[in-house]
């Protein structure tokens, strides 16, 4: 077959009613062969798209330093908010170790203190019971003094009565000699004994 015997194409396209449809891709490709080739832009509409495509840029970059600023602007603070709150978590904790040392400082001062009272109330009380024990071994002395005395002079009397007795017994018996002698002449003396003149005779010779 050759090219001049080639039947034609024909292409049958859905045309509505009063409104022009464009023709499907393949047709258009299929009748874009039979049209002549398209010319070049020309410099001004180069030129506008050019400077359509550089304001898309200049926004588009614009847009990005807005939003690097931002960014940029919201790790900054959260920077600075992150280092506020380790400064006061610091001041705090400094704050709150400061006060607990000085709280500890002082619980240690009144313990010292509740100690030396203390310690000063059991010297008080050590030296009231050495004061007691003192005296308590004071007035046991004097009353082993005082019992010690009156034991000798109980002892003292019972040996007086004991020797007035013997002598009252002696002077007993002798009267009683004197009465079973019936000497006539007697005589009287201190202290009720009754000697015979005879006897007072002898007393005297012999002295």
């Amino acid at each position: 077959m050759s090219v001049a015997t080639a039947p034609s194409i024909v292409i049958k396209v859905p045309v509505h009613a009063g409104k022009p449809r464009a023709a499907p891709p393949v047709a258009a490709r299929l009748q874009a062969r039979s049209f002549p080739a398209r010319h070049g832009a020309s410099p001004e509409a180069v030129v506008r798209k050019e400077l359509i495509v550089a304001a898309r840029k200049a926004r588009v970059s614009a847009n990005a330093a807005a939003h690097n600023a931002r960014v940029s602007d919201v790790h900054d603070v959260t920077a600075l908010v992150e280092s506020q709150v380790k400064q006061y978590r610091r001041s705090s904790i400094d704050r709150r170790l400061e006060s607990a040392s000085a709280l500890r400082a002082r619980h240690l001062l009144e313990r010292a203190a509740k100690a030396s009272a203390s310690s000063a109330r059991a010297a008080a009380a050590e030296s009231r019971v050495h004061a007691r024990r003192a005296s308590v071994a004071a007035k046991q002395e004097r009353k082993l003094e005082s019992a010690s005395e009156a034991r000798r002079r109980r002892l003292d009397a019972v040996a007086f009565r004991a020797a007035d007795a013997a002598a009252r017994a002696a002077v007993d018996e002798v009267d009683a000699r004197a009465t079973s002698v019936r000497i006539p002449a007697t005589r009287t003396v201190s202290g009720g004994i009754s000697i015979s003149s005879a006897e007072l005779s002898s007393s005297s010779s012999s002295s």
